[in-house]
């Protein structure tokens, strides 16, 4: 079986992608139906991308690198 996943970002539209796969029969819709915030919540990539890019410190970006890992282990669809 073959996993289609579909993310969108803020108001791009991703859910009428959802909703045009669930109109066919041989399409299961996942358990978790909630979309994707990994870039704007917090320690999510923009955080991520602040520290690692726009202001870069050996303290900030490897602290940052550890709350970013435990962000995706506790967001991490199972």
């Amino acid at each position: 079986m073959r996993k289609i996943a579909c993310v969108g970002y803020h108001a791009t539209g991703a859910g009428v992608i959802d909703d045009l796969f669930r109109e066919f029969d041989n399409v299961a819709q996942g358990t978790y139906e909630v979309e994707t915030r990994l870039l704007q919540d917090p320690d999510g990539i923009s955080d991520l991308e602040y520290y690692l890019v726009d202001n870069p410190h050996r303290l900030n970006s490897g602290y940052e690198l550890k709350r970013f890992l435990t962000y995706v282990k506790n967001t991490t669809r199972s």
